[in-house]
Parts: C-alpha cells; sequence; structure tokens
C-alpha cells in the first residue's frame, strides 16, 4: 500500500531559494516524497514541484519559500 502524497508547486526567482530546495530533497525523499526542480525559463525563473506525504508540508523543509498546493 503506498501513501498518497499531495503536491505543491513554487515558481522561484531566487536561486538561493532553489539550493535551499536541493538540499532538502535527500531529507523529503528518505520520507518518501519527491522534488522536481525544472530548467530555468527564459527569464530564469525556476518551478519546483514537491510532492510530500500527509502531514507535512514545505515549510518544514523550506521555511519562508513560497510553495501552494496544486
Amino acid at each position: 500500500m503506498s501513501m498518497r502524497l499531495y503536491a505543491y508547486q513554487a515558481l522561484l526567482s531566487n536561486q538561493q531559494n532553489v539550493a535551499r530546495v536541493q538540499r532538502a530533497r535527500q531529507e523529503i525523499e528518505r520520507m518518501g516524497g519527491r522534488v522536481r526542480i525544472a530548467p530555468p525559463s527564459k527569464v530564469g525563473m525556476v518551478l519546483v514541484v514537491m510532492e510530500l506525504p500527509e502531514g507535512a508540508l514545505p515549510e518544514h523543509f523550506v521555511p519562508g519559500v513560497p510553495f501552494y498546493p496544486m
């Protein structure tokens, strides 16, 4: 039986925030979640999708980064 994942997305222009998500990836994956980081757009925006198990929220891993439910 697999656990349900909830998806959140953020459109980031700050590369430091993208790096924070990358650093949190291993912890997120260890708890059964997933992280997808798209290549930067022509204007430098990066789409990040975080899929987390119930009870976990993006702010647990990257406080202050504006993720929204999908």
